[in-house]
């Protein structure tokens, strides 16, 4: 067992992993925040949306390499883990078929921008300003503030307010 070989020495390499993974993800963090903020102000919503979706990806990876790095110390094979996690990935995907439906729906919606945060859209028959958009589901707040999640493999008829020429009447007695 590794606890009676070298105890100390693999404390130590734990928490060196720890520490740099919580760097890592701090610094990728920061980088990030600072560039979607920049997005932000320019008026950029939908590169700010896809830093956001990016940001979480890359913090995912860190988290999980540090993750296979710890257990590699502990003396646990890794190639066993990875080697299941692909059959396992694919037995859920055959069980979570509407998640996936979710996430390339929202990902296409993300890439041809069809709408993106501050937006005044209707879906269906639900309509309100786009308060979030992710990869699996469209929040959108109505007028009288309610909070609608609508799953982006959902959102079959989209029309969008904010986008082109808009006219208005206005009736003006004389």
């Amino acid at each position: 067992m590794w606890i009676y070989e070298q105890p100390w020495s693999s404390i130590i390499k734990i928490v060196v992993v720890l520490i740099i993974t919580y760097v890592l993800i701090k610094i990728f963090s920061k980088i990030f925040n600072k560039s979607m903020q920049r997005h932000i102000k320019r008026g950029n919503a939908r590169i700010s949306t896809l830093m956001a979706l990016l940001r979480s990806a890359v913090v995912y990876i860190i988290a999980f390499i540090g993750g296979m790095v710890i257990l590699q110390t502990v003396g646990v094979s890794v190639a066993p883990i990875l080697a299941s996690a692909g059959i396992v990935s694919i037995a859920v995907g055959f069980g979570a078929q509407s998640l996936i439906k979710d996430i390339i729906s929202g990902f296409f919606i993300l890439f041809e921008n069809c709408y993106a945060v501050g937006d005044y859209i209707q879906v269906g028959s639900i309509s309100g300003f786009c308060e979030e958009l992710g990869l699996r589901t469209t929040k959108l707040r109505d007028w009288g503030g309610e909070l609608h999640v609508i799953p982006n493999g959902q959102v079959a008829q989209l029309t969008n307010f904010s986008r082109g020429n808009l006219n208005t009447n206005v009736d003006i007695p004389v």
